[in-house]
């Protein structure tokens, strides 16, 4: 049948050389629509490292001096501290709450982030890392679902400990980044600069006391390296109690959309605490998703793929109309190969193959004219703050040029073949039913 196929292509070589062509522009152009989406929906739809499914955030105000329930006697850093350690309390005890923790606003998962830089000592690249304030001697990653690495602490383990001003818990990418073997634990950051005095280490560097999964700081980012410092309750409080949300895990039979029902009414009945109330609460879902809007990044998300699918519909049904145009007017050659004794399933078998050497034949040349401009332009890549340098350090396969090429470029193979075969099959399956007579007469 393959001979055959390359004959028929061949005797139709000036029309099947346009059907080329155009097979040819379809493919470079599902390229560029394709590429950044189908990399921006990977990394929307990546794991954050964490268990957000089983997390809500409890966010926090104080009454202003200007109300009327204000307690100027409850307005002292020590006061707001024992009012929010009084709150977690009342929270801790709801039936359907495994675990609380406090955090910083801005410097936890999901927020705008805070980051420092970090000198790598191997190669003097400047890092910029997520940071994480949480308080010690809570059940802070636990809550969170994050693990320690084989060899180091658990996080059972970590959220026993208080580290000290001059020790701090690091991400498993950070560590590899440090240390090319990964092993981090008990070593300073800085360890390997050439100037590494360790008498004074404890002073200016600070000891890794542990290492944890890797996890995102926020979901559209893609990756991201972290620390997690320890802090007291008071030192995250300071001046203004908003500065600390409140992060619940709930039991693992708890539905999440239930328990936010149910919870909401004890936020004005309940959650209060000198000047210190609860106003509002969200799952972690929730809170992605008007990260992202808020962002931006959604928007972009949503336009892009809106476009690629307008795009495709329309390259799409251009196709199938070309190939089912071009496969109606072959009622004669249906009849000749019926006349010498073909099956109707092979007549279709062969029509849809020669549109899929048509079809490969187009697809090679389209990736490998795209990929001139590729090599030249690159391709999509896992954005994010710091994105570059964090691919050397943190490679995804969206980093890998040939991987990259030869993933995206199979996607547009599968919906090349789809495309023509939708075109091929509805003609080919009717003209291959007729009788010789009828498809030589018609002709």
């Amino acid at each position: 049948m393959f001979r055959l196929i390359i004959k028929n292509l061949w005797s139709r070589r000036k029309r099947n050389g346009w059907l080329l062509a155009e097979l040819v522009i379809v493919t470079v152009l599902a390229w560029i629509i394709l590429d950044p989406v189908i990399v921006k929906t990977y990394v929307a739809h990546c794991s954050p490292g964490y268990d957000a499914e089983r997390l809500a955030r409890i966010s926090l105000f104080e009454i202003s001096p200007m109300s009327s329930r204000y307690d100027a006697a409850a307005a002292t850093p020590e006061a707001r501290t024992e009012a929010i350690t009084r709150i977690i309390g009342s929270i801790a005890g709801h039936p359907c709450v495994d675990k609380v923790v406090p955090v910083l606003r801005w410097a936890t998962f999901e927020s705008q982030g805070s980051s420092w830089e970090v000198v790598n000592p191997n190669d003097s690249v400047s890092l910029s890392v997520s940071r994480i304030d949480y308080v010690g001697g809570t059940p802070f990653f636990e809550t969170f679902g994050l693990e320690g690495v084989a060899g180091g602490p658990s996080a059972a383990q970590l959220d026993g400990m208080t580290p000290g001003p001059g020790e701090i818990v690091i991400s498993e990418s950070l560590a590899r980044a440090l240390f090319p073997d990964g092993k981090a634990l008990g070593h300073y950051m800085l360890e390997n600069t050439h100037d590494f005095d360790e008498a004074s280490a404890a002073d200016n560097d600070r000891r890794i006391v542990g290492v944890v999964n890797d996890a995102v700081i926020r979901s559209s980012m893609g990756r991201s390296m972290i620390t997690y410092t320890s802090s007291t309750l008071a030192g995250l409080v300071s001046n203004d109690a908003g500065n600390i949300e409140l992060v619940v895990r709930i039991k693992p039979n708890v539905n999440m959309a239930s328990f936010l029902n149910d919870f909401r009414p004890l936020i004005n009945t309940e959650l209060k605490s000198g000047n210190v109330k609860a106003y509002d609460i969200k799952s972690y879902e929730s809170i992605k998703e008007d990260l992202g809007l808020s962002q931006g990044e959604t928007n972009e998300l949503r336009l892009k793929t809106a476009l690629a699918v307008f795009f495709l519909v329309n390259l799409c049904l251009g196709v199938i109309g070309t190939f089912y145009l071009q496969t109606r007017k072959r009622s004669e050659d249906a009849g000749v190969m019926r006349s010498f004794g073909a099956t109707p399933g092979y007549i279709m078998r062969e029509m849809l193959g020669e549109v899929w050497v048509l079809a490969t034949l187009a697809w090679l040349v389209g990736c490998l004219a795209y990929m001139q401009y590729a090599l030249k332009e690159g391709l999509e890549i896992i954005g994010g703050f710091n994105g570059a340098t964090l691919a050397a350090y943190m490679p995804d396969w969206t980093d890998s040029f040939m991987l990259h090429f030869t993933i995206v470029s199979l996607i547009i193979y599968v919906i090349l073949i789809a495309v023509v075969s939708a075109g091929v099959y509805l003609p080919a399956r009717r003209i291959s039913r007729v009788s010789p007579v009828d498809a030589l007469r018609d002709e």
